[in-house]
């Protein structure tokens, strides 16, 4: 496993320029390099650990893009089909005093494998507030969070919204 060190300050991933500033962090990527285009999917890869890391958890310093993979599909999404599926998806949440807590709920479940104990875990809540806020997304959206694609969708959308550079994270 190989690391890059500093974080693109540029946009769109791109590689920082003389001058400008690198973020203390890291990215590990795979180290598969068998040809110039394997050597050049990496290196994008890294750059979108180091890019998305960021956004995604600020708080850590070191970046898979392992762990990033759902988040670089939709940052290659354009911002318009982001921005749709937020407004069909999760309006009624982002439009609440407590959007952010939601949408933390949302994500911390599904990627807790759907356990409501693993989320709270991770939340750093009682399970019970877990529960109410899931009744409470339920109610605001209509749909159902049994429903897999609705869970998925929220997901897609919590995580997207998360992307767009939220003030609250």
């Amino acid at each position: 496993m190989r690391s890059i060190t500093g974080s693109p300050s540029g946009r769109n991933g791109r590689p920082p320029t003389h001058g400008s500033r690198i973020r203390p962090t890291r990215s590990s990527g795979s180290s598969n390099h068998g040809s110039v285009g394997a050597l050049h999917h990496s290196y994008q890869d890294d750059c979108d650990a180091l890019r998305l890391g960021v956004r995604v958890d600020g708080d850590r310093t070191v970046h898979a893009i392992s762990d990033l993979r759902v988040h670089q599909l939709l940052a290659a999404v354009g911002q318009s089909a982001r921005t749709r599926l937020l407004d069909l998806t999760a309006a009624p949440l982002r439009h609440q005093q407590d959007g952010p807590a939601l949408r933390d709920t949302i994500t911390a479940w599904c990627q807790s494998g759907f356990n409501l104990v693993r989320a709270s875990a991770a939340l750093h809540i009682h399970r019970n507030t877990v529960v109410y806020r899931m009744n409470k997304i339920e109610q605001l959206t209509g749909r159902s969070l049994r429903e897999h694609r609705t869970a998925m969708a929220l997901y897609l959308a919590c995580l997207a919204d998360r992307l767009a550079g939220d003030p609250d994270h």
